[in-house]
């Protein structure tokens, strides 16, 4: 099965910084990691599981630009937090953030691990 190892449990790691905190406002799944495009044009985005794999009559919610998650993160610490930060530093995010709801292509709210919810406009 596709994802899985030889003892069934998931294959897939967290090896970036966004992998298992990501869900979709709309449908409550997680979402996973792509690249489009190729050699200096090349970039990562987000997108909603089920969306991908039944299609937008199951979800509405549009794939996410990687880089646009790591501005919004950068901005919500710099507003909120008073913490001037200029570069998205993976170790911070995943020890302050729990998961990230992400409404459409447009919003996401961080889910800090305190409880606080912050919005965050893309």
């Amino acid at each position: 099965m596709r994802g899985y190892s030889k003892t069934g449990k998931s294959a897939f790691t967290s090896e970036y910084a966004f992998s298992g905190k990501l869900f979709c406002q709309n449908c409550g799944s997680k979402f996973r990691r792509a690249s489009w495009g190729t050699g200096k044009n090349k970039q990562y985005v987000w997108r909603c599981i089920n969306r991908e794999q039944n299609g937008l009559d199951k979800c509405i919610t549009k794939t996410v630009k990687e880089k646009d998650l790591e501005q919004a993160f950068l901005r919500v610490m710099n507003r909120e937090h008073g913490v001037m930060v200029t570069e998205f530093d993976e170790e911070i995010f995943r020890r302050l953030i729990e998961k990230v709801k992400v409404q459409s292509m447009v919003e996401a709210v961080f889910v800090f691990r305190t409880g606080e919810e912050v919005r965050e406009i893309f």
